[in-house]
């Protein structure tokens, strides 16, 4: 009970998020993309190299749940409900986009192939820069050593803390790059960027906890961990994002990065007191404007860490604790079983 009590104390503090203005994120690298398996012949060519051959493929791809999605997480293969390659119109939910190995066992879930790629080996910088010369980018030779820094503001003083335990990834085209944050929130990257303005994503996942983001619209969502788009940022010299203020006032990112902030907050309160920790990886769902009819309250039924099984239980939980209908509770507990909350916590998003 008192573990319990100590997570709805340190996550209060997530209640102090309002809603701020969402900036839109330009995608200035969706017209052409340089690992295209075409444009890289055309760079081999260029240069009298060996045709290239493709040795990965960009997929849309449609998860029902969350075996599909661990699976592939497991396997590195990191997947985004939006299309960063190509302009894709497609609503149909529950479809994702990612970039996989040529050979790589898709078992039973459903793709289609959108491009063919070649992402060249480490010794094949000059067909690299000649594929982004073909597609009419400047590049050059940045360095490949990167470091920042990711605070967020505490809503209680008013402070900037390091956020501990982010993800951080640089993105160019079909190429990415990770590092997450140590106990103050700083980094460092190392990679073979081309441009020093990469589109750079935060992930709120890490060994201890995992946070993902409900949307009663698109419930397939929850099958992978929140991740928020930063656009793309100068990095060269390093950067600093101070979450809540400027251009990263997002409620939901704020949201996400106030709750990792006490989380934090609560696992050094707990060893510090010799409490007992939950033994599972904590699952988190936020959800804007209280989609589950709560009354804007947080709730801590750690139904991961419990160990629900049973689908009809998993069924009568989420309609009794979230009161979500029959019909969508149904869905929900056979898309998600493996991957339900510890906490919840709902934020105002309009």
């Amino acid at each position: 009970m008192k573990n319990t009590w100590l997570i709805l104390l340190s996550l209060a503090v997530i209640l102090g998020c309002k809603k701020e203005p969402s900036l839109p994120v330009k995608y200035d690298h969706k017209q052409k993309n340089p690992y295209e398996i075409g444009v890289m012949e055309n760079a081999a060519k260029a240069l009298q190299m060996a045709e290239p051959i493709a040795n990965h493929l960009y997929i849309s791809m449609q998860l029902s749940d969350d075996l599909q999605s661990d699976y592939l997480l497991d396997n590195q293969i990191y997947f985004s409900a939006t299309s960063f390659l190509t302009e894709e119109n497609n609503k149909q939910k529950g479809i994702f986009y990612a970039i996989i190995p040529v050979n790589f066992d898709m078992q039973h879930i459903p793709f289609k192939v959108i491009q063919q790629l070649y992402i060249p080996l480490e010794n094949e910088h000059a067909l690299e820069m000649k594929a982004w010369e073909l597609c009419g980018y400047e590049s050059s030779n940045v360095k490949q050593s990167f470091s920042g820094k990711i605070t967020c503001k505490d809503p209680i003083d008013g402070t900037q803390k390091g956020l501990k335990g982010v993800q951080v990834r640089y993105r160019q085209f079909a190429k990415v790059w990770t590092a997450i944050t140590n106990e103050n929130g700083e980094y460092e990257m190392r990679a073979n960027l081309l441009s020093n303005k990469p589109e750079v994503l935060l992930t709120f996942e890490n060994e201890l906890y995992e946070l993902r983001n409900f949307d009663a619209d698109n419930i397939a969502q929850l099958l992978t961990p929140y991740t928020r788009t930063l656009g793309n940022l100068a990095v060269e010299n390093g950067i600093q994002i101070n979450i809540g203020e400027g251009n990263h006032t997002n409620a939901t990112l704020q949201t996400a990065a106030t709750t990792f902030l006490s989380l934090q907050a609560y696992r050094q309160f707990s060893l510090q007191e010799n409490y007992l920790l939950p033994p599972k990886k904590l699952n988190v769902w936020i959800s804007g404007d209280d989609v589950f009819g709560t009354g804007g309250s947080f709730a801590a039924p750690m139904l991961r860490n419990i160990g629900f099984t049973d689908i009809n239980s998993i069924k009568q939980l989420l309609t009794g604790l979230f009161h979500l209908p029959p019909s969508l509770a149904g869905t929900l507990a056979n898309a998600v079983k493996g991957h339900l909350p510890d906490v919840y916590a709902p934020y105002q998003a309009s």
